[in-house]
């Protein structure tokens, strides 16, 4: 648990980079379209597409959750994933849990956080998905309004190339045009772990 909150507070201290700087945009450029209905998301999620930032791409090779559970009903309610890191090094997996709520600030936007530090409010996320084969979340700097991480989530540890490409779509019509890398989850020992969750 140690490496997991140490890699969590340096991704927070990252996405306060320059956080004085004034802007008049919190959603990054980007144009959030519906929010989601958590009841109708699929339980297991692999991050197949990330752009490119050192945790991922040195650290952590693949990243799989479930959805534990959703709290409470209507605009107050929030989605519970637990999950595991899987990394390069070869280190144990460790557990993480995080939960995903509405920031109260238009269609599409959600705060994710550890659900005991669920009023840190760390970025504005921008999330999509189309219910079946991906979830999007874009996180933004609400102060710099910068797009810090894109993380794209797959039903599919290894997504076909019709898959990749919904992503794509779906990415720039949320007007996001980052490059994506892909991790190391196609090959994750996450695969095996999580299907024993699914019996």
């Amino acid at each position: 648990m140690e490496l997991t909150k140490l890699l969590f507070c340096l991704f927070s201290l990252w996405l306060f980079t320059d956080c004085y700087a004034s802007v008049d945009d919190e959603k990054c450029g980007m144009t959030p379209r519906a929010d989601i209905d958590w009841k109708k998301v699929p339980t297991f999620w692999y991050l197949s597409y990330y752009s490119p930032n050192p945790i991922f791409s040195e650290v952590v090779s693949c990243q799989a959750s479930y959805l534990y559970k959703i709290v409470d009903e209507g605009p107050e309610s929030y989605a519970v994933f637990h999950g595991k890191d899987y990394y390069y090094n070869g280190n144990t997996p460790e557990k993480y849990e995080l939960s995903f709520k509405h920031a109260g600030q238009g269609p599409g936007l959600y705060y994710w956080t550890s659900v005991e530090e669920m009023e840190m409010q760390i970025a504005v996320d921008v999330m999509a998905t189309d219910y079946s084969t991906y979830l999007i979340d874009i996180s933004c700097n609400k102060h710099t309004g910068e797009k810090q991480i894109v993380l794209v989530f797959t039903t599919n540890p290894d997504p076909t190339a019709e898959e990749f490409l919904n992503v794509r779509r779906a990415l720039i019509d949320l007007n996001v045009t980052e490059t994506l890398a892909a991790t190391q989850c196609a090959s994750s020992p996450a695969i095996a772990d999580f299907a024993k969750l699914k019996m």
